[in-house]
């Protein structure tokens, strides 16, 4: 039996800082062009490609398609950037024989899933130990791979969160750039975890005698009842995880047409303080412009200098404004102290989290 599943792992740092910042990798030439010719160390060679093959691999350098310089905006702007995160992604191979030896290969995670199954193996009293099943050996390493998705999640579920507080105290043009990131990369992330449900249905519905019968002289490979039971459990966190993604996404694109939506209604406002404001002054514009044009002689008006225009003009229009925008004014004072409130709890909750 041979499983094939993607892997997600939440990293410290930027693909950069992990020697993954161009797509270049993906472009290396043939096996006939990499040959060595008279006098190469062939040795070097095989060290160089392992190094490449074991590199942190990014989310957007793994599927992101082949546009190099797409790829290298979408990592330079990513969701978790601002957290100084980033998500590697990595193959992962197992082999269950029908002598009951699980073969797992991995690039880089070998050492994030290995340490706490070794635990449960050295434990008497664990049921991967008392059980001598290798079936559910494949499930605890595909149960490890699973888990580390959910810091994924969850840091995912920080920035959906922090950027809808964004939205809703100060929305503006520049944050729909950065939901659409989010969303693209929220695709991403679903299309890398929804195919491990299909394998670990596919487990469960596993029978012996089918692949026998199917294949002359085959031993086939049994997981057993105990197994299928606790790849339920398995399956369920996956279904969990599609299922956040899946939410977040939607959140992404309501709040999407949620700032669209504001900018349209305060364009709007904005429009009705304008025209009462007009309204306002459009008579006396009329009036001034009137007389002005076809009268010369004003005796109260040549009566005062015009510092008197200025005494009077002046409180007249500053009232005049205050009265008509107050809304405005208050709305972005209120805006203001709840930024700076947002801003401290952030701060204080990074700060919590570090410690």
């Amino acid at each position: 039996m041979i499983v094939i599943l993607p892997l997600l792992k939440l990293l410290d740092g930027d693909p950069t800082e992990h020697n993954q910042g161009n797509h270049d990798l993906q472009k290396s030439p043939p096996f006939w062009k990499r040959t060595p010719r008279h006098g190469e160390d062939l040795e070097k060679q095989t060290f160089d490609e392992n190094t490449q093959r074991n590199r942190v691999r990014s989310l957007q350098s793994a599927y992101g398609g082949p546009n190099a310089e797409r790829v290298a905006y979408m990592e330079a702007h990513s969701s978790l950037s601002p957290l100084d995160k980033m998500v590697h992604v990595e193959q992962v191979s197992i082999f269950l024989t029908p002598d009951g030896t699980v073969v797992s290969f991995f690039e880089i995670s070998g050492d994030d899933i290995e340490p706490p199954i070794l635990a449960r193996l050295y434990s008497e009293k664990t049921l991967l130990r008392t059980s001598s099943d290798p079936s559910m050996m494949l499930q605890a390493i595909i149960d490890s791979i699973v888990d580390l998705a959910f810091p994924v999640v969850s840091a995912y579920q920080d920035t959906i969160a922090e950027l809808e507080l964004n939205v809703l105290t100060e929305p503006s043009i520049k944050q729909s750039q950065n939901l659409y990131i989010v969303t693209s990369e929220l695709s991403l992330l679903k299309s890398t975890i929804a195919p491990i449900a299909a394998v670990v249905t596919s487990l469960r519905d596993h029978k012996k005698g089918l692949l026998v019968l199917k294949i002359k002289g085959a031993a086939g490979v049994e997981v057993s009842d105990m197994t299928r039971i606790y790849l339920g459990d398995v399956l369920d966190h996956v279904l969990l995880i599609v299922n956040n993604l899946e939410t977040m996404k939607r959140a992404a694109d309501n709040m999407i047409d949620l700032i669209f939506n504001t900018i349209g209604s305060l364009q709007n406002e904005s429009m009705k303080q304008l025209t009462t404001i007009t309204i306002l002054f459009l008579p006396l514009t009329f009036l001034a412009g009137y007389f002005g044009m076809n009268f010369e002689e004003f005796s109260s008006v040549k009566s005062h200098s015009d510092h008197y225009f200025w005494k009077v003009g002046i409180p007249l229009v500053v009232v005049t404004l205050i009265y008509c925008l107050r809304e405005i004014i208050g709305k972005q004072i209120v805006k203001k102290f709840q930024r700076r409130a947002i801003m401290v709890a952030t701060k204080r909750r990074r700060d919590y989290k570090q410690e």
